[in-house]
């Protein structure tokens, strides 16, 4: 039975770590409602370290950031099952499932205030019409300026804190490699299948780690890498899941207030 346990635990955490422990799916508001918490419990959990204005703020700008990149992720998985013709074209299967399940598993929470549902789907809403899309046009741009939360994460994952030298150094050196990269993107994409296949293979096996949130969100700084060499920008909007969280991280260290979960980085 201990084993049974076990399983099930190491299950539900691959299938919330491994998409990006922040992204929304489908199947999330299915799994909540089965293994999750209430409102109450959830908002005790999060108002407990999320005090600070600064990093009230900063978490906003995460949302948006998140938001945004998890329906470009959802809007790229509509243009596969679309160019396979599993789907017709601009039916976006998936993204609307996504955006009719959550807001619906949204609105029957209780008891959260009105105003707080209202907003929750007003994101939803937003994120659905116009910010995936726009992050799904220009998502090469984004890549260049996401290497400016990289520098402060890195400087979060490194011994010594946030330092303005270090900070600089790994800006100019993440810069230099994105333009080498961008120079010759696609230089893989005959790999891509295999390359995929093993991305896929090492954040599933990451996802069941004792530890897995260090271990798979670093795909949030190397993720954009392999998208550029195999010219395939559904792994980078998948990355942007890990990316997310290191964003949380980066906005409590910055605001002096410790995390839940991503603060443990």
């Amino acid at each position: 039975m201990g084993g049974n346990l076990l399983s099930k635990k190491t299950a539900l955490q691959s299938i919330v770590y491994s998409g990006g422990p922040f992204f929304g799916y489908p199947w999330k508001p299915l799994l909540n409602s089965l293994y999750g918490g209430g409102y109450l419990e959830s908002y005790k959990h999060f108002r407990a370290q999320h005090l600070v204005g600064s990093d009230l703020f900063y978490h906003c700008l995460c949302l948006v950031w998140q938001l945004s990149s998890n329906y470009a992720f959802l809007g790229s998985m509509d243009e596969a099952l679309e160019k396979h013709k599993y789907v017709k074209p601009n039916t976006r299967l998936v993204a609307t499932l996504n955006s009719l399940v959550w807001a619906w598993h949204l609105c029957r929470t209780s008891p959260t205030p009105l105003s707080v549902k209202l907003w929750s789907v007003l994101c939803i809403y937003m994120a659905h019409t116009s910010a995936g899309q726009w992050f799904q046009r220009h998502w090469e741009s984004v890549v260049f300026y996401q290497g400016f939360l990289e520098a402060a994460a890195f400087q979060i994952l490194s011994p010594g804190g946030i330092d303005r030298t270090k900070y600089v150094g790994y800006l100019v050196a993440r810069t230099l490699l994105w333009k080498g990269l961008v120079a010759h993107q696609g230089v893989l994409s005959q790999h891509n299948t295999s390359i995929t296949a093993g991305l896929m293979a090492l954040i599933a096996f990451n996802s069941t780690r004792a530890q897995p949130i260090g271990p798979v969100i670093s795909m949030g700084m190397y993720g954009w890498i392999i998208a550029l060499l195999t010219n395939n920008k559904h792994i980078y909007f998948w990355s942007c899941g890990m990316t997310a969280t290191l964003g949380q991280g980066v906005a409590h260290n910055v605001s002096g207030e410790a995390g839940t979960g991503e603060g443990s980085f």
